[in-house]
């Protein structure tokens, strides 16, 4: 007959104490469940440390608003595009408006120069133009 020693299974002192807290204390209000994730999810999740508290953590974010989905990002690059639009064209009329007050005070100085007060021949049809322009500017 053989005789075999039984040796004895010695648990580490952190492990008697979780077993005294019991598993509510660690996992309060806490579900475990198993899901299937693409690798890539597997390995984001795993660069935390501890995947349960990056979900929880995504989860909590979502719930406060702190993240969006794609369409609310597709939606304000759209709003972005179309008030840099706008500016664009604001800027624009700002500068056409600036090169016309300067040739406006061009013709104005002509004026100011002949007797009768009326621009110089070469300022006659700058003049007409310019009245054209605005006028196309108001519209």
């Amino acid at each position: 007959m053989e005789v075999t020693t039984v040796t004895e299974r010695k648990m580490s002192p952190a492990s008697l104490e979780n077993l005294k807290m019991g598993s509510i204390a660690n996992n309060r209000d806490k579900i475990r469940c198993n899901f299937t994730l693409l690798p890539e999810t597997k390995k984001w999740l795993a660069a935390s440390g501890n995947a349960s508290e990056r979900i929880d953590d995504m989860v909590s974010k979502w719930l406060k608003g702190e993240l969006v989905g794609k369409g609310k990002l597709d939606e304000a690059e759209a709003k972005i595009k179309a008030l840099k639009e706008q500016l664009g064209e604001q800027k624009s009329t700002g500068m056409v408006e600036s090169i016309l007050e300067n040739w406006e005070g061009k013709v104005k100085e002509s004026r100011g120069k002949s007797a009768g007060g009326q621009p110089s021949e070469r300022y006659k049809y700058v003049a007409q133009l310019l009245g054209e322009l605005k006028q196309a500017l108001k519209e």
